[in-house]
Parts: structure tokens; sequence; C-alpha cells
């Protein structure tokens, strides 16, 4: 028996033929013999390794031995790297690297909503007319809007005329800028349309339709007010006579667009008492257990 043969013989059995990589996790160096397939690929966390059979060495090497490895493992270097950064993560504490990941994350969040505080009631108009494909783009903004079983209610007049402008804030006590504005949009709701006929589906879809209206404008740098027409009796039926609405739409808001005069800086009405966790009065707890200040 030859000396190579005897040292194969002396071999254990899963050494003879068997998969051997390096190991650095935990800070520990050395050899195990994973229960991977003999061949094919393997995936080893998000890193796909490729094995390559050879049966000339018994056991790899990874050190540039003469003899090649019975399983060659490329992107070793990727078991390295999951080590390195084990052991660096593991030096941070567990509850400061969740303070790091919510910072961050409220951080990024704030900065993509900044647009949303951003947006603010214009009440002074610079001049301008606003261009027609810029309305045509605002309408299908607010048209985006959630509806109760996709009814669809809202019903749109869109007004560029001065004197119906003017005509309109005659019962509209806080809408004096309208006439100022490039156009005006009254916005109502058709009861024959809207879900099951009820009011409150049909004043919920024109609301949403409104709220997209308005950040479509700020989004496109113009300026624009939401007036209150709905409830009030007497706003409802004067602006139904001017604008010969059918019976069955019911005004809700008309809407002041335009070029704004005024910069208003971005904020938040944010108030803490308002809001109620688990059940009425019921206090915020941060999940680290804290209760919220």
């Amino acid at each position: 028996m030859s000396s190579t043969a005897a040292r194969e013989g002396k071999k254990k059995p899963h050494e003879a033929r068997g998969v051997w990589i390096r190991c650095t996790l935990r800070g520990r160096s050395s050899c195990r013999k994973p229960k991977f397939p003999t061949s094919g690929k393997i995936n080893i966390g998000c890193f796909r390794l490729a094995t390559k059979m050879s049966d000339n060495c018994p056991r790899p090497s990874f050190t540039g031995a003469s003899c090649r490895p019975i399983h060659e493992v490329s992107f070793i270097a990727g078991c390295y790297l999951i080590g390195f950064m084990h052991r660096l993560f593991r030096c941070v504490p567990s509850s400061r690297r969740l303070k790091m990941a919510v910072g961050s994350m409220t951080e990024k969040s704030k900065a993509k909503l900044s647009f949303l505080f951003g947006r603010r009631s214009i009440r002074v108009f610079a001049e301008g007319d606003v261009p027609d494909d810029a309305v045509q783009t605002l309408l299908e903004a607010a048209m985006a809007a959630p509806s109760a079983v996709a009814k669809d209610p809202w019903r749109f007049v869109v007004i560029r005329e001065k004197e119906m402008l003017r005509k309109i804030t005659e019962a509209l006590p806080n809408g004096a800028m309208l006439p100022s504005a490039s156009l005006g949009i009254v916005v109502g709701g058709d009861l024959d349309a809207a879900h099951d006929r009820q009011l409150s589906y049909l004043l919920q879809d024109c609301s949403a339709a409104i709220e997209n209206l308005l950040l479509g404008a700020h989004i496109l740098g113009l300026g624009a007010c939401w007036l209150g027409v709905h409830p009030r009796a007497n706003r409802m039926e004067h602006i139904r006579r001017l604008l010969e609405l059918p019976a069955a739409i019911i005004p809700v808001a008309c809407i002041a667009i335009g070029y704004p005069g005024e910069i208003k800086e971005p904020r938040t009405r944010f108030d803490r008492t308002r809001v109620h966790y688990g059940k009425w009065g019921g206090s915020f707890i941060a999940t680290s257990g804290t209760p919220y200040p």
C-alpha cells in the first residue's frame, strides 16, 4: 500500500469526500464540513456559492497549496465579509441599533413628506392665468382620489370669468380673494351616483378629491384655498342658482386656484392630546416600553 493510500485509509469517512469551507463567524477561524450537496450550487445566506468537484486532495486548502480542494468554493471571500460585518455590527448594542434604525426612518419619512407640510391655504394671488393643461392635470389628480365602491360621484365646474367669481363670493364671507385668483373650481357631488345614495359617502368622496386637488396644485407650484359651501343652506342655494345646478348635484366647496402671491412656512398642527391609543384615553407606549412624554 502506498503512503498516499495509507494516509487516505486513515481519514475518517466524512473526510475522504466532503465539503470544507473556512468559517470566520463570531471571531473564530476553523475548517468545518457543512451538510451541503456534493455538487451544483449551494446557498449561504444571501451568497450563492458554486462548487466544483476535484478528487486530487481530500481536504481543501485556501492558502494556495498545490493540491486542489475536493470542493472549490467560489466567492469564499463572502464568508470572510460576513464574519467581519457580524463582528462589527455586534459591537453596537441592540437598543442603539434600534434607535439608529428608527431615527433614520423618521428623518427619511419627514423628508419624503415635506411637501405635505408645505401645502398651505393661499389667500393672496399673483397675476397670471393658469394654463389649461395644468387645470387638466389638477382634475386628473382630483379624480384619482378614493371613492366608496368606486362610484365617483364628484362633479366639477371650472370658472374663469371674474364676474362669476365675484358673484360666488357674495355668499362666501371668507372668499374675498376668489376674484383675484386665476380660476375657481366648484366641487359638487351627484347624490344619485353616490354609494347607496348616501350623503355621507358623497361628502367623503368629494373631500378626498378636493384634498388631491389641493396637493396637486402645491406640487405644480400653484396656490389654492378651500372655501366651504356645504352644509350652509344659503351658500348651497346661492351656488346652485348661479351655476344652474341640477337638483341631484350638491355643491360641497369652491376652490380658489392661482399663482401664489404669498409665501408660508411649512408646518403641521399635530396635537398629541387629540390622539388616543388602544382605546379612548389610552396613552402611547413606545416600543422600548417607555410612555411617550
